[in-house]
């Protein structure tokens, strides 16, 4: 009896581990949707894909330091646009994705490598009525859909 049990209890833990281990399985059609699987907007920080700025020329002068972005569930924004922080309040509608960023955004005032990308990239975001954040990917859009900015999660420091 006890050997018959020790059996069953095998059995049942091997079609456990199969179905949980098949589960997360991923392959052909099946993988279908991944990219499109949308990442949470608020609490995390995005980093600017910097050649996916709207209006900028090649020659351009990049900043040192990222571009960064983030926004909290309250609709408080803060980052770095390359040479000084910024940081203010936005309407931020996740159901929707609409996002307009508010009027009285500030920004430090230190000068350096990169002011015109700065420039640029503080303009864009009053241009920006809307987000897509599927694929692992942040875009700001504007009236018309059209992509003004992409950002990609950045590492923690």
């Amino acid at each position: 009896m006890k050997k018959l049990l020790t059996i069953s209890m095998l059995t049942l833990a091997s079609f456990f581990t199969a179905g949980i281990l098949s589960s997360g399985c991923c392959s052909g059609s099946s993988c279908s949707g991944m990219e499109n699987r949308q990442t949470a907007i608020t609490n995390v920080l995005w980093k600017l894909k910097p050649d996916s700025l709207s209006g900028i020329g090649k020659t351009t002068e990049m900043p040192d330091r990222d571009v960064t972005f983030r926004i909290d569930k309250n609709g408080m924004v803060s980052g770095c646009a390359g040479v000084n922080r910024y940081f203010g309040s936005a309407a931020l509608n996740q159901t929707g994705k609409s996002l307009k960023f508010g009027s009285g955004l500030g920004a430090t005032k230190m000068a350096g490598k990169g002011m015109a990308f700065e420039d640029a990239y503080l303009k864009m975001l009053s241009r920006v009525v809307s987000y897509d954040n599927s694929g692992n990917l942040l875009r700001f859009k504007d009236k018309n859909g059209k992509n003004l900015a992409v950002f990609e999660p950045a590492p923690e420091k």
